[in-house]
């Protein structure tokens, strides 16, 4: 008789294994597993996000810097052509504007209009917002820019393209400029909320 008992406590601690086992190893399954379909991101995403923090460039007083300045915060980054002309403040406004529908964790999106090899270094902000940082390229700098933001050796970063770094300083996200605006504060509400960083 005490061999029947004996068995079954056998079984039972062979039970209690495999569910605690179960319960352990079925949280990394589901997630391994479980493709959501509830959210789609509307920019382009950027698969690996390429780090591009130690690219050179300098700000409009002249003082030589790198975008690793600008770490800490959730920032946009545009370029733009010897100024920020219409185009550019358009999608500057539009920019502030999504920061500015984030309400109290607006502290943590910035944006850098970086102008491409001008012929001359640029005298003033040419925009007038505190979240914005105007910086130009020069030259002898374009071709790690060009590296880093993935395009091709013989064009300049695109002007016509918007791009997202994350406080780390990865490049992880870009979107067309006829994206509509409210896509982007829909992806970056969503960055932000499951983002413990920035």
């Amino acid at each position: 008789m005490s061999g029947l008992a004996g068995e079954g406590k056998s079984h039972r601690g062979r039970w209690a294994l495999i569910a605690l086992v179960a319960v352990f190893i079925a949280p990394v399954l589901v997630a391994f597993f479980w493709q959501p379909t509830g959210y789609v991101n509307r920019g382009q995403l950027i698969e690996p996000p390429r780090l591009v923090s130690d690219l050179a460039m300098h700000m409009i007083n002249g003082r030589a810097t790198a975008l690793s300045s600008l770490k800490g915060k959730w920032t946009y980054v545009y370029f733009s052509h010897e100024v920020c002309d219409q185009t550019c403040n358009a999608v500057i406004e539009s920019l502030v504007r999504i920061r500015l529908s984030r309400g109290k964790h607006k502290h943590r999106i910035q944006f850098l209009v970086a102008i491409v090899s001008p012929s001359a270094p640029p005298s003033d902000e040419r925009v007038s917002h505190s979240a914005v940082r105007t910086a130009y390229i020069e030259k002898s700098a374009l071709g790690r820019w060009r590296k880093a933001f993935g395009v091709e050796d013989s064009a300049p970063p695109e002007a016509g393209r918007i791009y997202l770094l994350d406080p780390l300083g990865y490049l992880m996200m870009s979107y067309p400029l006829a994206i509509d605006p409210n896509d982007i504060r829909k992806d970056l509400a969503r960055l932000m909320r499951v983002s413990r960083v920035g």
